[in-house]
């Protein structure tokens, strides 16, 4: 887990340094290990970023109100993770040893579900709902979505 976290905080310091982020637009998901960098001039500039406090699902709650999708990190160990298709996940054997990058986009609470954090995955659109998960919310910090969360200050 300290590796993922340190070169997550080296992701930020490199943004950070250099400045500017491009748009998600201009680097869609290709499922390969190597990608070619664009010459591409940013369309945000990073000043800053904040790390979220550990656990706390209602701060995260907050600031995706606040200011839209999150990085987060989770347990994505299990099987049952990785085989994800459908519905609220829950699985009481999920930790909150964060070792998988995702983004968060939205909190969600249908009458006929769990309360759930919509979230997007790296793995592309054959996972899941689409390459989205529902993973249950206020349910003690559920494979660790509030663990590591961080956003950058544009």
């Amino acid at each position: 887990m300290v590796v993922l976290v340190e070169a997550w905080m080296l992701h930020l310091k490199f943004i950070k340094k250099f400045g500017k982020i491009a748009p998600c637009s201009d680097y869609p998901y290709e499922g390969n290990d190597t990608y070619k960098c664009k010459k591409l001039d940013g369309i945000v500039t990073v000043s800053s970023h904040e790390n979220l406090t550990p656990g706390d699902e209602n701060l995260l709650k907050k600031k995706l109100i606040e200011i839209g999708p999150i990085p987060i990190a989770v347990d994505a160990s299990l099987s049952s993770f990785q085989t994800y298709k459908s519905g609220v996940y829950f699985d009481k054997q999920c930790t909150t040893n964060s070792n998988h990058a995702m983004l968060i986009v939205l909190d969600m609470k249908k009458k006929t579900e769990l309360k759930y954090w919509l979230i997007k995955n790296t793995y592309g659109k054959s996972w899941g709902l689409q390459g989205y998960m529902k993973l249950a919310r206020d349910v003690d910090n559920h494979c660790g979505v509030a663990e590591y969360a961080s956003y950058p200050i544009v």
